[in-house]
């Protein structure tokens, strides 16, 4: 592996260790056997049933965008056949076994390779130094499953990005955050060395459905014997360009995604070994449903020189890693890896300095850029490959990148490197897919390159250029943001629910309605979503009465005069709305909600009657027109001043203030409010 991170001003340096040679007796070779054993592969059959229950049903629903339901599974997918394995000498260690090209890598002396080399079942033994053949694949049959995401995401507030603001700005991405998309519904596989997650500050929160480590074969990727001290640092700080959420001071790009994570780099050498891993988890991840794999690794010389890549080896087609992501590609999986920190020149004069996977056909390569600015990092990887073909792909910041240090000394530090640029671009990548669940490998790729700085002139540098996240979704038809806000109005006659939809379209038309299916009812009820003055905001009013307390399902369409889209994308799937309680999604604040005068609002103070055993404050109402001071005294009925307060900028539209009432008496009190020149008085009073 090829580290693609540099280190600079805050950083940590990463060393580079190596382990004992192994004796001069064994080496570790890649078995590749005939078959998956004699079981025919088809509907019903044992071995049919096995390779079912190696996927999840996210991992069916995913593939089924590239793949017809009669052709889900291949051979391919089926297990290595286990009494193959069983059947090798007990004094051979199996390290990994790979589906997709049936074999098995061991460790062995050369009389154990030469004895299961005679094996019938077996077709070759290579040293792991040599490339692996693909094999052909038989496809058949397999039902069909319907998967159902729940939306997760809210709560957190509007970002406060602290010093991560310009990584997340390189490529567009705040904007985005703004309307409350933040990688809901997405499932993001990281490749790399480790992975501090669970006591790391940034990260501690993130959402991993699984982990597994693939050099020790255990599902604990953080640092455990005998790894050295440095081996999870670099896929913590990896992970927290993405999943990082420690307000004003790291905020990922795609935090409310769901994350796998593989341990899959051994940092103790360098050998054709962790390929086999990278494969391994490749698969592993796209059986359990993920939609992005992301690694920031790459290979190309390894400790004996003999075993180093040509570069016209790197094709697109050829090394073990590259075959593991265009399968993935080609089952749904966005695969992104990173372009390298080789520079401009090779030091052997190839042509160009990319590693693999960087080279694949169907990956999409990261180029790092400088800190502000539309310019190549001087230690970025340049194309062209091996073959000549254009490499890398598209860019985002590489440069002084704030993430997290696995030692929390400090918490955040900065570093640079195409693997910080690598998850910045996949995390933008999983904010794309929150919207647009339906893409498919090629068309993200596509929506991308069509939208990046360099969209009608890419290089061998950076590419298409520098990404932008909120163009590639605006730029696509008609978007949704997957979270809807419920705010319940008590300001209003009669009080009503309002739901806010944050959508936007390529087109300057848009309409929108909400569907709402309430309790014992089968049908559902239409409301307008009325464009609101803020930006890409529309709203309904649902009168509360309508909800009898009780939680309501809704889906949501939207027309642009070209086409119509549904939230959630899913037919199979509903919102629900809890008028009981309100709700914003994460990364939008009170200021992103509309407040326009629909209805009677109540002007005054609520409640008029506090009782101290329910409340400590008092809420004043006030609809204001336009932005201006709002100056705000509680008098008691004697004429003597208690309380004060001022605001100096009023919200447009509904300004709500707040006051606490522990300080006052049991009695009658009159608020007066001057705003804009005019005076304003309300009576309230407090009880016991």
């Amino acid at each position: 592996m090829k580290w693609l991170l540099r280190m600079s001003g805050l950083s940590v340096v990463i060393a580079l260790l190596f382990c004992e040679q192994l004796s001069a007796q064994t080496a570790t070779y890649r078995v590749f056997f005939r078959d998956k054993g004699p079981d025919a592969f088809e509907p019903g059959s044992t071995l049919y049933q096995q390779t079912v229950q190696l996927f999840t049903p996210r991992a069916l629903d995913r593939r089924r965008k590239v793949l017809a339901d009669n052709s889900l599974f291949a051979i391919s997918d089926a297990p290595v056949y286990k009494p193959y394995l069983n059947a090798l000498p007990n004094t051979v260690q199996i390290l990994v076994t790979l589906r997709w090209n049936n074999y098995a890598v061991v460790e062995a002396d050369s009389a154990d390779s030469a004895a299961i080399a005679s094996l019938s079942f077996v077709r070759a033994v290579r040293p792991t130094s040599s490339r692996s053949a693909i094999l052909a694949s038989t496809k058949s049959a397999a039902t069909s499953t319907v998967f159902d995401i729940a939306s997760t995401g809210t709560g957190c507030g509007a970002f406060g990005y602290g010093p991560s603001y310009d990584q997340a700005a390189s490529i567009n991405v705040p904007a985005v955050h703004k309307l409350g998309i933040t990688g809901q519904n997405v499932i993001m596989g990281f490749l790399d060395s480790g992975f501090r997650w669970r006591t790391q500050p940034t990260i501690v929160h993130a959402n991993v459905r699984a982990e597994y480590d693939f050099i020790f074969g255990d599902s604990v990727t953080a640092n455990q014997q005998p790894d050295i001290p440095s081996q999870d640092d670099h896929g913590t700080l990896v992970l927290s360009t993405v999943a990082g959420f420690l307000q004003d001071s790291l905020i990922g790009i795609a935090p409310n995604a769901q994350f796998l994570l593989g341990k899959t780099e051994d940092i103790r050498s360098e050998r054709h070994i962790e390929e086999d891993n990278y494969a391994a988890g490749v698969e592993w991840m796209e059986s359990q449903g993920v939609d992005i794999i992301s690694s920031s690794l790459g290979y190309f010389d390894f400790d004996d020189d003999q075993e180093d890549y040509l570069y016209e080896q790197l094709d697109g087609k050829s090394t073990v890693v590259v075959q593991a992501v265009n399968r993935a590609v080609a089952l749904g999986v966005v695969c992104i890896t990173a372009a390298g920190n080789e520079g401009s020149i090779s030091p052997l004069g190839y042509p160009g300095t990319i590693i693999s996977p960087g080279d694949a056909d169907s990956v999409i390569t990261v180029a790092a850029a400088a800190k502000g600015r539309q310019a190549v990092a001087p230690f970025s990887s340049r194309g062209p490959r091996g073959d000549g073909r254009r490499k890398p792909d598209i860019a985002a910041q590489g440069v002084m990148v704030y993430c997290a240090d696995a030692d929390n000394i400090p918490i955040v530090k900065t570093s640079d490197g195409t693997s910080l640029a690598t998850p910045l671009l996949a995390g933008g990548t999983a904010l794309i897919m929150s919207v647009f669940p339906e893409l498919r490998p090629w068309e993200v790729r596509e929506l991308l390159f069509a939208t990046a700085s360099q969209s009608t002139a890419p290089d061998t540098a950076l590419g298409y250029g520098l990404a932008d996240i909120f163009k590639a979704i605006s730029s696509n038809g008609i978007a949704i943001a997957p979270d809807i806000a419920v705010v319940r109005s008590v300001y209003r006659q009669p009080e009503s629910v309002r739901i806010v939809v944050k959508m936007l379209s390529s087109t300057l038309s848009l309409s929108g309605v909400l569907h709402i299916r309430f309790s014992g009812n089968t049908l559902f009820s239409d409301y307008t979503l009325h464009a609101s003055t803020l930006p890409y905001t529309y709203y309904a009013d649902v009168p509360l009465s309508d909800f009898s307390d009780t939680p309501a399902q809704a889906y949501i369409t939207a027309d642009n005069g070209l086409q119509m889209r549904r939230l959630p994308f899913n037919e199979n799937s509903l919102l629900a709305i809890d008028p009981t309680t309100s709700v914003l999604p994460c990364g939008i604040s009170e200021a992103d909600i509309p407040y326009e005068l629909v209805g009677n609002i109540i002007e005054g103070v609520h409640p008029s009657v506090a009782r101290r055993q329910e409340t400590d404050v008092v809420t004043i109402v006030l609809a204001t027109g336009t932005k201006a001071e709002v100056a705000v005294q509680v008098y008691n009925i004697l004429g003597q001043r208690m309380l004060g307060h001022t605001i100096p900028q009023a919200t447009e539209g509904l300004t709500t203030i707040t006051l606490p009432i522990s300080s006052l008496a049991v009695g009658t009190y009159f608020v007066q409010v001057v705003y804009n020149g005019a005076v304003q008085s309300h009576p309230f009073t407090v009880v016991p």
